[in-house]
């Protein structure tokens, strides 16, 4: 194994050298891979979101395009993964389908992170056996990654990319590789561009107020392979979707105060909700900052400084974009190995002397905390979810564990749902919806997007986010879409054989636009056993039986 850069591993002092090493190996790094790969693997969701990707890579594979909608003109943008998209597409060309393959990138994304991560605590951070263990058992558990290790998006792809470029950037590893995970940040995201953007300044900052500290070699590098790829990028949208922005920035960012408030209220309900985030964001925290302005070594400053960007960016967006409706701090899972690592820092410093209880108090209490987050038993009083409440399409705060059951159950549904009506209805067919990701996939509809995701009409809109959860501002009801003459409406689900005697949908009854437009059509689910498909027609001269 390569010689640490902080050397002294059983009793750090101050007084110690600080210097970075090239990257080493250790054989327990692939322990580490392995229980990431379990714990992904016994975690396995998909999010009804992650379809919407899905049915872009297929389309994509028959020769389609990039379009969400089969004939529609012009294409919309309706992801913001470009580089995720064209992974799954040739799988989908070789008729292996994208809910299997993506969930297996996210667990070998986070294999591969927590094997280098678990190098770099102690090539960087020159933590012994024990203390890395500790560490990463820290990590492992840290609800966020337990969740997005699978889920089908692209997050955890993305948190190694960025990874990758943030320890690049500190001198470890081949400067060779350096520019691919740049370009790979850049395009599994759409604002990976502002995280490059911060190393960039940081990086150039450090190298300027001391000049030993960083390379700028690699920073040249980063510039030019990020940059190109964000000029490609956007070269690339106004050729095709006649856009330099992305449509979903359009549709999920509209600024005002009360999305900010929404912003605020997220981050803080992260914290609370999940108390080893609070305690991994504080100590991290502190000790970037305690290192930074009393470090002797220009070198540690730097190394700080670049390591805690991540977490200023992942803030700012969260407040900037009103949240993100999604479970268990999606937002802060790239920020979460950078803190990681501040915290084999942190305890580098305590020396083995030290009375600071690690691992067994101190980590014992963050895995008590993280397991108790992941199990729904945080107790939080009434008077603070109040304050942190901040999805407010519900009257009532939910918990980061009810709202990541929900989502699966959701999702799983809607799968149903969609293989359901691919039975019953005629690809091409309009389908007013706001949740289109499992539907889209599965059934090849023609959705008309209640969201706005993949309508330009709806994306163009005023936001409301006063009634909204994060990223659903610009909802429009079915009566937006009468004009367009819909084949179903929202209310087309799978529901139990007794619905079909209980006549109009209470839901549907309620809108006077809409109550007299409608006829009922049951069908039953060949998957499910004692529940029908209620498809719900538009018909403007019929009237329910």
């Amino acid at each position: 194994m390569t010689t640490p850069m902080l050397q002294a591993s059983s009793g750090a002092t101050e007084s110690a050298e600080f210097r970075i090493s090239p990257a080493g190996s250790d054989s327990r790094a692939y322990l580490y891979a392995i229980a990431a790969a379990v714990i992904g693997t016994l975690g396995f969701w998909l999010c009804d979101d992650a379809y919407i990707s899905f049915r872009y890579a297929r389309h994509l594979a028959e020769g389609h395009g990039l379009v969400f909608n089969l004939g529609e003109s012009p294409p919309i943008e309706g992801f913001s993964n470009l580089l995720w998209v064209l992974l799954l597409a040739p799988f989908e060309f070789l008729g292996i389908a994208s809910p299997l393959v993506a969930p297996i990138f996210s667990i070998a994304a986070f294999a591969w992170l927590a094997k280098q991560l678990s190098i770099d605590l102690v090539t960087i951070a020159a933590l012994n056996g024990a203390r890395v263990f500790a560490v990463m058992v820290v990590f492992l558990s840290m609800p966020p990654m337990v969740v997005w290790a699978t889920g089908g998006l692209e997050t955890m792809a993305f948190a190694l990319a960025l990874y990758q470029t943030g320890r690049g950037l500190l001198g470890i590893g081949s400067s060779r590789t350096l520019g691919f995970w740049a370009i790979c940040a850049v395009g599994l995201r759409v604002d990976g561009a502002l995280y490059i953007a911060a190393f960039l300044v940081i990086g150039w900052s450090s190298s300027w107020i001391w000049p030993a500290a960083c390379s700028k070699k690699r920073l040249i590098t980063v510039l030019f392979s990020a940059g190109a790829a964000v000029l490609a990028i956007m070269v690339f949208r106004q050729f095709y979707f006649g856009f330099w922005s992305p449509h979903t920035a359009r549709v999920k960012v509209e600024p005002s105060l009360v999305v900010f408030d929404r912003g605020f209220r997220y981050v803080l309900a992260m914290m609370v909700g999940i108390p080893g985030l609070l305690v991994l964001t504080s100590v991290g925290s502190w000790h970037g900052l305690a290192r930074l302005f009393t470090s002797k070594s220009d070198q540690e400053r730097a190394t700080v400084a670049l390591l805690g960007a991540p977490l200023l960016v992942a803030v700012l967006l969260s407040i900037l974009a009103g949240g993100d409706f999604m479970a268990f701090a999606r937002f802060f899972v790239p920020v979460i190995p950078f803190l990681t690592l501040l915290l084999g820092l942190a305890l580098a410093r305590t020396g083995s002397a030290s009375r600071f209880p690690i691992p067994s108090l101190f980590v014992g209490i963050i895995l008590v905390s993280n397991v108790a987050a992941l199990s729904d038993r945080v107790p939080i009083p009434e008077s603070v979810q109040e304050r942190i409440h901040f999805r407010w399409n519900n009257a009532d705060y939910q918990s980061e564990a009810s709202v990541w059951k929900g989502m699966s159950d959701r999702a799983e549904h809607w799968a149903y749902l969609g293989r359901s009506l691919a039975e019953h209805t005629q690809p091409g067919e309009t389908f007013v919806r706001g949740a289109i990701g499992a539907v889209g996939y599965y059934s090849e509809l023609f959705l008309l997007d209640s969201y706005g995701l993949v309508d330009l009409e709806v994306g163009a809109g005023e936001g409301q986010p006063a009634g909204h959860s994060p990223g659903h501002d610009k909802q429009v009801p079915d009566s937006f879409f009468l004009s367009r003459s819909p084949d179903y409406f929202t209310y087309t689900d799978l529901v139990p054989d007794s619905d079909r005697n209980q006549g109009i949908p209470p839901e549907l009854a309620d809108q006077p636009l809409l109550s007299d437009l409608f006829e009922l059509k049951f069908y039953p689910c060949s998957e499910l056993e004692g529940v029908v498909l209620r498809l719900v027609r538009y018909t403007p001269d019929a009237r329910s039986d």
